[in-house]
């Protein structure tokens, strides 16, 4: 484990043997500080804190919509012995220079990267002799990138942080090759002095362990895990139909639908006879080119669930009848899984059903003329992600229907119809409303 001060913990996980050799490679994780749980807004602005082209476009291919803004940090000014601490003070450093500027709660983005050659940091080439140095010398050691990633909300303060490293062996680069390469300005904008994209170079790469992305400046799993944690802390999306939740990741996400992924839990189908809803509700993600992967809970162990879900960007559990769904989910230990989730990011998004389970009971799920089978269980409690009970499919007049036992009730009732979702963050809570788009 490695410290950066106060408020970074950056965990360190060897992923090879050695570092240096064959078996070069491992990436440095992230983690964060800082409670500041004031913000309720739904979808911050993204900003990338970098004019880099390389950058952009691998943020862009991401599916994250984002505005630039070029910092203008003498990157000279910081120095350090250890590659990993000095592109994360570099990357911290950026983000310090911008904040000023950014008057709107946003998610910013700054990064930074050095190289390791045997001892040696190698930054930006300072000039032709130097480059010519960089790439001549190449062959004698694997290239070690160190690419940091440095995540914050620029109202709170609140940051996330990583590094991920990843290896480059060369093969010797020819002196008439070198020198065409010397002329092309923007090597002198990398570090180490080289990219993997240049054609030249491209010939004499060896090996390349680890991500790809990672070496071209900007890794795009460790970006992806910080922005998640940044932007969506223990964020539920609760909805009494599936039919609008397209409608609704697009008040949530600042990402391409497309590439939004998502693990559907269709478990709660098991206690209902009628499955037409998830035919429509997958007839329309397959339409909208959604990216998701139906996945059952029953015989399945929490381990097991937790390391098919934790990539995804969100989690969807469907409808269907919610006893079964809470007997499935006491069973597998669904809640440990969805706390461990949540605090990494990962959106929970409940229909109906999965709604229900949500509450510190389900109780309301039986406030109708409905009779359906409750699979021996007794016990109503759910899973307690949120301070509130809630009634879905709510029709005019529920309210009074119900008053006697909204009256009875321990908690605070809410009521959503099949076109409204409550969105909770960190247990604050808003009413959300479908949006209609042209697809």
């Amino acid at each position: 484990m490695i410290r950066f001060g106060r408020g970074i913990t950056v965990f360190v996980i060897q992923k090879y043997r050695r570092c240096g050799t064959k078996n070069l490679g491992y990436q440095i994780l992230h983690f964060v500080q800082d409670d500041d749980r004031k913000s309720m807004n739904i979808k911050h602005p993204i900003i990338l804190g970098s004019k880099s082209p390389r950058r952009k476009r691998l943020l862009r291919a991401m599916g994250y919509h984002f505005t630039v803004m070029a910092s203008n940090f003498d990157e000279k000014s910081i120095r350090h012995g250890h590659p990993a601490k000095l592109t994360v003070r570099l990357a911290k450093a950026k983000a310090k220079e911008l904040l000023p500027k950014i008057k709107k709660e946003s998610i910013l983005i700054t990064s930074d990267q050095v190289v390791l050659w045997k001892k040696e940091i190698r930054e930006k080439p300072a000039n032709q002799k130097e480059l010519e140095y960089f790439l001549s010398t190449a062959h004698q050691s694997p290239a070690i990138t160190y690419a940091s990633v440095y995540v914050i909300n620029t109202k709170s303060k609140k940051f996330a942080v990583g590094v991920d490293v990843a290896g480059i062996h060369f093969k010797k680069i020819p002196a008439n090759v070198i020198k065409k390469l010397l002329k092309k300005k923007y090597l002198y904008t990398m570090a180490g002095g080289f990219t993997i994209e240049n054609p030249l170079i491209k010939k004499y790469i060896k090996k390349i362990i680890a991500e790809h992305e990672s070496i071209i400046g900007l890794p795009q799993n460790l970006t992806h895990k910080l922005i998640k944690k940044l932007a969506y802390p223990n964020t539920l999306l609760l909805t009494s139909s599936g039919a609008p939740i397209a409608g609704f990741l697009r008040q949530i996400f600042n990402k391409d639908l497309q590439k939004i992924k998502i693990g559907w839990i269709t478990t709660a189908k098991k206690g209902v006879t009628d499955w037409g809803y998830l035919r429509r509700h997958k007839a329309r993600m397959k339409k909208l080119k959604m990216d998701y992967e139906e996945i059952d809970i029953d015989g399945k162990s929490g381990q097991k669930l937790y390391q098919m879900l934790k990539e995804k960007d969100a989690i969807h559990v469907e409808g269907g009848n919610p006893f079964y769904l809470l007997k499935s989910a006491r069973k597998s230990g669904l809640k440990e899984v969805i706390n461990k989730l949540l605090n990494d990011g990962v959106i929970y998004i409940g229909s109906s059903a999965g709604t229900y389970i949500t509450c510190p009971t389900i109780e309301m799920s039986y406030w109708s003329d409905r009779v359906r089978p409750d699979y021996g269980i007794k016990n109503l409690a759910g899973m307690n992600l949120i301070p509130f009970v809630i009634k879905a499919h709510y029709k005019p007049g529920d309210k009074i229907k119900y008053q006697n036992k909204i009256k009875k009730l321990k908690y605070l009732a809410k009521f959503i119809n099949d076109s409204q979702a409550i969105l909770v963050k960190n247990r604050k809570w808003k009413i959300l409303n479908v949006r209609h788009h042209s697809n």
